[in-house]
């Protein structure tokens, strides 16, 4: 899996544990939250500039990720500061 974290240049992810090994490879990620035991994790790494939190799973529309993915894909500067973020 590493190797595809490596190669990629923006994930999309679940909240859980997942959400801090993408950070620790320096992956730019955009989280869905689908579990309560996910909360946390989305959001502390949203506050840390980690990734961005788009919530509960359910309340997400496929506009809503395009949305996120185009942002980011247009910003190599906030891509790189999430990356380097994540690498604390």
């Amino acid at each position: 899996m590493s190797d595809l974290m490596a190669w990629a240049d923006v994930a999309i992810s679940g909240g859980g544990s997942t959400c801090w090994e993408l950070a620790f490879m320096g992956l730019p990620s955009i989280f869905l939250i689908a579990a309560e035991n996910q909360r946390v994790n989305a959001h502390v790494l949203e506050l840390k500039g980690i990734g961005i939190n788009l919530g509960w799973h359910m309340d997400i529309t496929v506009d809503m990720i395009t949305a996120q993915i185009k942002h980011l894909m247009m910003n190599y500067e906030i891509r790189s500061l999430m990356s380097q973020r994540g690498q604390f």
